[in-house]
């Protein structure tokens, strides 16, 4: 065995990784094995990967199919099992999508493919981004098994944890016998380290040079055995100046060969990253588009995000990409952005049915943020719903932290947080972004004259109050602009002696200064890199 390898061998010997299935190990023994076994090879070989999710499935549905009582029981090949259990109308559909489209890749690892140089061979070659979805995916229907089926209470991971490298001999014998997913878990391994070490303050890093040497060594071993992840991570290690021989000039070319072999959008997206940090953003836009037309999330998130109320066509677009893609994310949009179309002209039954549609499926798919919908329908007695305020503004309030960061909810969950006095600091902190939101003079005089009142009754229990803006000024525009609430306050007695009050004082919290070394010297590289 080479040095690099031995080296790695007695560094690196025994690393601990989080048990994501430690849950299932009571219950569901069998199960726990095939789930332990697809987290085992993950790393270590793709399609052996795939082969344990195609069983995995196949227990899965067994298992729920038990539970919930199945007469005839399922039976048959696997695509006839997700039917039955679909018939049965007892499992929500997105459950439903999750098995199909795993169903689908999974039978690739289990049939012979015919590459581009015309041999046929047992293996299969998937992106790593694509297979980590697949593991996610996963670990979602043990936790619906467990959670929502057998109705166990256990306490699970949030999310699938990715498992660290583990059993190195193991691993470092399987890529110099030729598997080029161990060469490149290694080399995504060595990458990972030299990452923790860049975050580190400490002038003395003794192994940041070894780590390099190593993680050429194998990433040059995972390109000779044809691994197509490998350029991705080329590229990447260029941009973080992990190589020895290669720079971050010698970026664009890798990107450009992960890209041919890319069906993910996952090369794109990095390509579109690392131009947007050297100050290439028009020429990073096309790499976003074309990420987005390949379905990547992350990418179809940040289209949407740039579209939203600038560009209504182009964000049509990339939300109907996103709902193809079945983006969960994109229901709670869909709904939302019906919502807004139906509140436009309430008259109108097409919009009211369609926004109807659109909720009830973002609920059937469990989309986040999908509970603020219900809740202001609830909190205004929408959509047949039985009008609750209490209970409206709650599912308001719990809801508007999953809702997708570029949607306008502010003005909505303010002018329920603004009748609540339990809620008046949340309210006065959305307050600057509902205004935003709001695009009538007379709407704006009253939220202004809204948020002074808030600050009011605030004061009345402390001694002082973080506000948006001054007290008296919010009262004095208000008024200026035309809201006769604040024409008649400042009118009445107690209004002039609130004015004349010189005990209101606003100290304005001094912020830190911009610093103009770092922007100049941004601009700088900008420059030069667009000059390259």
């Amino acid at each position: 065995m080479n040095a690099i390898a031995h080296d790695f061998l007695t560094n690196e010997q025994n690393t601990e990784r989080k048990a994501n299935y430690g849950f299932i190990e009571t219950h569901f023994p069998e199960l726990y094995q095939v789930c332990e076994q697809i987290d085992y090879y993950y790393t270590k070989d793709h399609s052996c990967c795939l082969v344990k999710v195609r069983l995995f499935l196949e227990l899965w549905c067994h298992e729920v199919g038990e539970k919930i009582k199945l007469r005839p029981p399922v039976r048959g090949e696997l695509i006839n099992k997700i039917k039955q259990i679909e018939a049965s109308g007892k499992v929500p559909p997105y459950v439903i999508d999750m098995l199909d489209t795993l169903r689908a890749e999974s039978n690739k690892g289990v049939h012979i493919q015919r590459h581009i140089d015309g041999q046929f061979r047992a293996d299969i070659l998937i992106s790593k981004y694509k297979l980590k979805g697949m593991m996610e995916d996963v670990f979602e229907l043990t936790k619906y098994l467990v959670l929502n089926v057998a109705g166990i209470s256990e306490q699970p991971l949030d999310t699938w944890t990715e498992p660290e490298v583990s059993e190195q001999a193991e691993l470092v014998h399987q890529a110099l016998q030729g598997n080029a997913d161990a060469s490149i878990a290694i080399a995504m391994h060595f990458s990972g380290l030299l990452k923790k070490l860049d975050q580190q303050t400490t002038a003395s890093k003794p192994h940041y040079f070894q780590y390099q040497r190593d993680l050429e060594y194998w990433l040059d071993k995972a390109e000779r055995q044809g691994s197509n992840d490998c350029w991705l991570l080329y590229a990447t290690s260029c941009v973080n100046k992990h190589l020895l021989n290669l720079s971050s000039e010698d970026a664009d070319d890798y990107f450009k060969k992960a890209i041919e072999t890319d069906e993910s959008g996952e090369a794109e997206w990095e390509f579109y990253l690392y131009l947007c940090r050297i100050g290439q953003h028009s020429r990073g836009q096309a790499y976003l588009n074309s990420a987005g037309e390949k379905g990547h999330q992350e990418a179809l998130h940040c289209l949407l995000a740039q579209y939203y109320k600038q560009d209504e066509l182009a964000f049509n677009k990339w939300l109907n990409r996103s709902l193809e893609v079945a983006d969960k994310k994109a229901l709670t949009t869909d709904a939302f952005n019906k919502l807004d179309l139906w509140e436009e002209d309430t008259a109108n039954e097409l919009n009211l049915r369609k926004l109807r549609t659109a909720l009830i499926k973002a609920e059937a798919y469990q989309a986040p943020g999908v509970q603020f919908i219900r809740g202001y329908c609830e909190y205004h007695g929408l959509l047949n719903c039985e009008q609750n305020q209490d209970s409206g503004t709650r599912k308001m309030l719990e809801g508007s932290a999953q809702l997708p960061e570029y949607l306008w909810y502010e003005k909505r969950l303010y002018d329920a947080l603004k009748l609540d006095q339990s809620n008046y600091h949340k309210a006065l902190d959305l307050y600057p972004a509902a205004l935003q939101q709001t695009e009538n003079v007379i709407e704006k005089a009253q939220m202004k004259f809204d948020a002074a009142m808030i600050i009011v009754e605030l004061l009345k229990n402390a001694n002082k109050v973080k506000t948006p803006q001054n007290l008296k000024v919010l009262i004095r525009e208000s008024a200026k602009e035309g809201c006769e609430q604040a024409k008649q306050f400042l009118a009445s007695p107690s209004g002039k002696a609130l004015m004349r009050d010189s005990s209101y004082v606003c100290q304005k919290v001094k912020r830190k200064a911009v610093d103009r070394t770092k922007q100049k010297k941004a601009r700088k590289q900008a420059k030069s890199a667009r000059r390259k």
